[in-house]
């Protein structure tokens, strides 16, 4: 029995990196499309095909913090979430000049956090999320809190080759930066917390 699931285990991880490398393939060959668009001055081309790719519904929540990244990770994923959840609660302090963490590394970490939160929490009625993000010369911090769809998160622990994807680049990008990534799941309720010091 438990040689079956280690070897089950194993099997869906080669499934998952062959999905991986699926994506990571067409990934390139859009960027490499828009490289040259750029590359040949045509501007408008590439602009068309970055919103064909990152194409959302039109936003009814957008957030102003003066950090641009942040800034669009919230917003996506308000926009996603914001009308399903009756107390959402997110509370910021940031510093719109400090760039201590690379543009893409900021976006990996709020990028998989929100998304992990959009798609396991329990969004039927009186539920809540808690979001606290610090950003200052000293240090970054994410706190997160939200109750969990307990359906949704047992099956996607039995048959999702992605199960926990996000987490790992989570913690993959915060150990660049010699930081802590710690999450906890106590009764229906998922918390993670963040913190690299400068």
């Amino acid at each position: 029995m438990e040689e079956t699931m280690l070897i089950q285990k194993y099997t869906n991880r080669l499934e998952s990196f062959k999905e991986q490398r699926k994506l990571i393939h067409d990934f390139r060959k859009y960027l490499n499309t828009i490289f040259m668009f750029i590359e040949e001055g045509k501007y408008l081309e590439a602009l068309e095909l970055i919103k064909e790719l990152t194409y959302e519904p039109p936003n009814m929540f957008e957030v102003r913090s003066g950090n641009r990244i942040v800034d669009i990770q919230l917003s996506s994923f308000l926009n996603k979430i914001g009308m399903t959840i009756d107390d959402l609660n997110v509370q910021m302090s940031l510093d719109p000049d400090i760039e201590k963490i690379s543009s893409r590394d900021l976006s990996i970490i709020l990028g998989n956090l929100f998304d992990n939160i959009a798609y396991y929490a329990d969004t039927t009625r009186n539920k809540s999320i808690e979001i606290t993000i610090i950003y200052t010369r000293e240090k970054f911090i994410v706190k997160t809190k939200n109750l969990i769809d307990t359906d949704k998160n047992r099956n996607s622990i039995r048959t999702s080759q992605h199960f926990g994807l996000g987490q790992e680049l989570i913690r993959e990008v915060i150990r660049k930066y010699n930081g802590e990534f710690i999450t906890d799941k106590q009764d229906k309720f998922f918390s993670s917390y963040l913190i690299i010091f400068f």
